[in-house]
């Protein structure tokens, strides 16, 4: 390596820490990482985290093919809380990795730096630079692994032309979606969501979408408070035997097949993100499916309360259902899903959530 290109190394010793740990567990210096790689592709994963189980080894086999023609080279970001856990994963894997006490530090500035909610994740840097070439080449990846040197040909086009400018298609999933596709693209109407990888069955939805929906259920549970506190519709009219056969068929078929065909909130909701041209974030579909359940359970709840007139049961449930959509629209954060990852899936002793959150 010349020294004009050490120096230019040094970018990345300034982005990724001073020191890489091999998977022996030997240090050295990040300037000094893989000297005949121009693409790094940094591979945010855990040793927790069932989908990186999957898909770190399809990285390791297409590992040679990328080297040879695409000149990138594989570099782990363990997001391991302890070493001892950090040290074990890299002896798995037999893949190098950037020192455990940088990733400590770096975490939470690259997760929000490259907006990385779920692992693994797969960024491409420039080698020398430390520039991002692509922030997610993980379906790249898949891809390659599936289809081997005919998957390569979206890789080096793009890296012809102008790759930081132009996402690659086949690396990441749209960003953007027709409406046809929002509500008919799935492969199957039994499926939760879109296979947005190729070769992969793993689906996905729109994260944004789910947000809007959840809006649109704290719209009708607003109603609801209002005839039931303020009388907003009359002394005698309840909305509850309206709304629940709705919310229930809602639920029901939104856990069952996802946001299309059959979802009415699901449906109306895409075509509002669909309207406003809302961003795509694709996150795991099957998660959903638990959390969903519970809004059909708070439901059921709500509407045998009111039957049998257990106010203070009512209400617990109308303002649960209030809550948990309100904290789901606006603030991303789902209620089933913290059950399930923190209460349910200790308990039974299976692994927290279809993909793992940084």
């Amino acid at each position: 390596m010349t020294s004009s290109a050490e120096a230019e190394r040094k970018a990345l010793s300034v982005l990724l820490g001073p020191s890489v740990t091999s998977a022996d567990g030997q240090t050295f210096a990040t300037a000094e990482f893989a000297p005949g790689a121009k693409l790094i592709a940094l591979c945010f994963s855990a040793s927790y985290c069932k989908h990186c189980a999957h898909f770190v080894p399809k990285m390791q086999a297409v590992a040679p093919l990328l080297r040879e023609r695409l000149g990138v080279e594989p570099l782990l970001f363990c997001n391991d809380r302890t070493k001892e856990a950090y040290t074990e994963y890299l002896k798995k894997t037999g893949l190098p990795a950037v020192a455990w006490e940088e990733t400590q530090i770096l975490k939470p500035v690259l997760r929000e730096a490259w907006g990385i909610s779920t692992i693994p994740h797969v960024v491409l840097l420039d080698s020398e630079t430390g520039a991002v070439v692509q922030r997610n080449v993980r379906f790249a990846v898949e891809a390659v692994h599936e289809r081997g040197e005919a998957a390569l040909a979206s890789f080096i086009k793009e890296k012809e032309g102008d790759a930081a400018a132009k996402p690659q298609a086949a690396a990441k999933p749209a960003a953007k979606m027709t409406l046809r596709y929002r509500l008919m693209g799935k492969a199957s109407v039994w499926d939760m969501g879109h296979k947005v990888s190729a070769g992969s069955d793993d689906q996905f939805m729109c994260e944004q979408t789910v947000r809007v929906r959840a809006g649109l259920l704290h719209l009708t549970s607003w109603s609801v408070m209002l005839q039931h506190f303020f009388k907003a519709f009359g002394e005698d009219f309840s909305l509850v035997p309206i709304i629940f056969p709705l919310v229930s068929f809602e639920f029901l078929t939104s856990a069952l097949f996802g946001l299309t065909p059959f979802s009415p909130y699901g449906l109306v909701a895409n075509l509002i993100a669909h309207a406003l041209r809302l961003h795509v974030d694709w996150k795991p579909a099957k998660p959903k499916r638990f959390s969903w359940f519970v809004g059909l359970g708070l439901a059921s709840v709500c509407v045998t309360a009111n039957l049998f007139q257990v106010t203070l049961l009512f209400r617990i449930a109308l303002f649960s259902c209030w809550l948990a959509t309100w904290l789901e629209a606006a603030c991303g954060f789902c209620v089933g899903c913290f059950i399930w990852n923190h209460i349910l899936t200790p308990a039974l002793g299976l692994k927290a959530c279809e993909e793992c959150k940084m």
